[in-house]
């Protein structure tokens, strides 16, 4: 049996080497690092919506009650779920309205509050954080386009709308 043994040349190595820091680049953006391996948690739900993306797919689902026969909606019992999600850290205590805010890094927060008698849960709001805009020429825009507007008398810096699902978008620089 006849063996030879393959050597790189300096291009192939240098190749090899960029492939392998690659790897350990990519390896690391999609590390489970900060998460604890060693726990497993376990919620029963339905899928409410799967977005296949190219590079980070995401199954949403609603958790179940114990019966596993209608969705909980109750904030109480679906904090868990967002202190997993998010940890608890950056939970702060529960504001005299009732909504609960996680304080998540890059100066992110979700606001979270019991949905009204009768109605589904749903996302109320959304703020995005831009740099400084013509606030005019945006308001023009979004009107061309066939957007609500809504008033923003309670935030004078802070444009508003309704997106087309429905949600109010709030636009607003960043601080």
């Amino acid at each position: 049996m006849n063996t030879r043994r393959a050597r790189l040349s300096p291009v192939g190595t240098l190749a090899m080497t960029a492939a392998w820091l690659i790897m350990l680049t990519s390896a690391a953006h999609h590390s489970f690092a900060m998460y604890d391996q060693k726990t497993t948690y376990v919620f029963t739900g339905v899928v409410t919506r799967v977005s296949p993306d190219a590079s980070h797919s995401q199954i949403s689902f609603a958790a179940l009650n114990e019966a596993r026969d209608s969705v909980i909606s109750s904030l109480q019992k679906s904090l868990p779920y967002y202190r997993l999600v998010y940890g608890t850290a950056g939970e702060r205590p529960r504001h005299s309205s009732g909504r609960v805010w996680f304080h998540l890094e890059r100066n992110t927060r979700l606001g979270l509050e019991e949905a009204s008698p009768g109605q589904a849960p749903a996302i109320a709001h959304y703020a995005i954080k831009v740099a400084p805009f013509d606030r005019s020429a945006l308001e023009t825009r979004l009107r061309e386009l066939g957007t609500r507007m809504l008033p923003a008398a309670d935030e004078p810096g802070v444009v508003r709308f309704a997106d087309n699902n429905g949600i109010i978008v709030e636009v607003r620089v960043a601080q």
